[in-house]
């Protein structure tokens, strides 16, 4: 759910290690933006980021 080409997270080295929950939260509530979208929940799964073929999943009947 991290956006990792986002300043912050560059800044931070969070390509490389990432934070831990409390650091995160904290962070993403600042900066709504380290977050990847769109987050797509449905019965089936969960879906984060554009990824076009687990969204299409998602999505089936």
């Amino acid at each position: 759910m991290l956006n990792t080409r986002h300043a912050t997270a560059k800044a931070q080295g969070w390509r490389e290690r990432l934070p831990s929950r409390a650091a995160f939260v904290k962070a993403a509530s600042a900066e709504n933006n380290l977050l990847r979208r769109p987050i797509l929940v449905t019965d089936g799964g969960l879906a984060v980021g554009a990824d076009p073929a687990a969204i299409r999943k998602l999505l089936r009947p």
